[in-house]
Formats: structure tokens, C-alpha cells, sequence
């Protein structure tokens, strides 16, 4: 059985396995777009400390971006013309999540020692705060930083980087819904959603996951979607961290 996140699971016709839609049910009656709900399954991880750190990566994968380009320029002082790097760091929030602004900005002073600031600007219909940034060695710093610490490896040596990891992740791209009692993640970023779906696994936490295509724009969009539906799960999530409510 191939997995929406790559993985492959080898098992006989008749063993069971749970399911969102049937419930447990044996692996020959599995058919494709049926959504399996992964096993709470034991691993031997360091617990550690929650390590901050992870979770600002966990943010900026979801809500920033880093861009690099070289061009030619000419200019009074360079007649012949000169080559120039441009280096470009985003983050973009909306307007409305100030508590998320102040979390974000502790991150920062803790991690960055270079001082960020965020403008309004607007996007589409609505106004967001924006952090651009144009410095090469605040691009650098994220560029090494997903680089080096945006990994498998490094995030799964302890509980507490899992925790903080999907702490910054969830906050930013996960929802609740109070009335139908579920955690969503919802990702285009597949590398993203198997990083999460492992660390979810890890941690033991129930859920399910499945793909999406929407229209948008007269183009389909796949989407990445993992689903936490069982109180005693979403109990868990509630002792890392709370989600405002809007």
C-alpha cells in the first residue's frame, strides 16, 4: 500500500488496519482515496527540553520565504556595468494575528541579532503584517538555518524539538474547529506535510491524512491535508500550546 506521503506499507490481505470512513477493516477491501488512520507507535526519543528554535523554523517554512537573484547593473560609478546579488527575506502574517506578531517577534530577538521590522502592506483585499528584508546576513542566517536544522535528523533527536517543530507549524497553518472538534494542517509543501506527518507518528498522536486538488484560478491545486479528530489527541496538542480565537 503506497501512502499519500511516500511511504509503503507491506502486509497481508487480512490484516486489519483503521480507516475514516469504514472503521477497521481488512487490507484487501482498502481501495485508492480511502484514509487510513496511522497506529500510536513507540519509539525510543530523548525527551529534552522544548527547543524554541524548531518551532521558529516551523513558522518560517509556513509563513516566510528566502530569495536570492543576480543581475547586472549599470551605473555612474560602473560604466562597464557591475554584477549584483540580490537577497530578499519575507514573512507574511495577517493583520488580525497580533499575539502571533508578538510570539514571532520574541523568536526573532531570541535567535537573530539582527533587529526586524514589520510593515502593513496589503495583499489581495486585506492588509498583513510584512516583514522584508533585504540584508544578506539576515538571509544567510534562515538560508543555514533551514538548511542545516530543516531536516528529519535534527528535528527528531529530542520530544521537545518534535513538540516545538509542530507547535510552529500547527500555530501556522493548522485550524480548529471548536464545533466539529478537529485539528486541520493543510499544506502544498509535500516535503513539509511528511515532516509533519513523521513527527505526528513519533509522538504518538492518532490522525489521518489524505490529498486534495482544488480549482483556483482555473489551475487545480494538490494540497497536503492531516486531520486530528479524537479529543484525547487533541488534549495532547492543548498541553504544547493554545490557539487564539478570532
Amino acid at each position: 500500500i503506497e501512502l499519500t506521503n511516500g511511504d509503503i506499507l507491506k502486509m497481508t490481505p487480512e490484516h486489519r488496519i483503521k480507516t475514516k470512513e469504514f472503521g477497521d477493516i481488512i487490507a484487501s477491501k482498502l481501495k485508492i482515496g480511502d484514509s487510513l488512520i496511522s497506529p500510536i507507535i513507540q519509539y525510543d526519543i530523548k525527551n529534552g527540553k522544548k527547543d524554541d528554535l524548531f518551532e521558529l523554523i516551523g513558522i518560517f517554512i509556513c509563513e516566510g520565504n528566502i530569495y536570492r537573484k543576480k543581475r547586472f547593473l549599470i551605473d555612474n560609478q560602473h560604466p562597464g556595468g557591475r554584477n549584483s546579488t540580490i537577497s530578499q527575506t519575507h514573512l507574511c502574517i495577517k493583520l488580525f494575528e497580533k499575539d502571533f506578531k508578538k510570539r514571532i517577534d520574541y523568536l526573532l530577538k531570541k535567535h537573530l541579532k539582527y533587529k526586524i521590522k514589520w510593515k502593513k502592506r496589503r495583499k489581495g483585499k486585506y492588509y498583513h503584517y510584512n516583514i522584508f528584508d533585504t540584508r544578506k546576513e539576515v538571509y544567510d542566517y534562515f538560508f543555514k538555518l533551514i538548511n542545516n536544522k530543516f531536516n528529519l535528523e535534527e528535528i527528531t533527536k529530542t520530544k521537545g524539538r518534535i513538540k516545538s517543530f509542530l507547535t510552529g507549524v500547527l500555530i501556522s497553518d493548522g485550524t480548529l474547529n471548536i464545533k466539529r472538534k478537529t485539528v486541520v494542517f493543510s499544506t502544498a509543501n509535500k516535503e513539509l506535510y511528511q515532516k509533519v506527518f513523521r513527527c505526528l507518528e513519533l509522538m504518538g498522536i492518532y490522525f489521518y491524512s489524505y490529498k486534495q486538488k482544488k480549482l483556483y484560478n482555473e489551475k487545480k491545486n494538490k494540497s497536503y491535508i492531516i486531520e486530528i479528530s479524537y479529543n484525547s489527541e487533541i488534549e495532547k496538542l492543548f498541553k504544547w500550546f493554545r490557539w487564539n480565537s478570532y
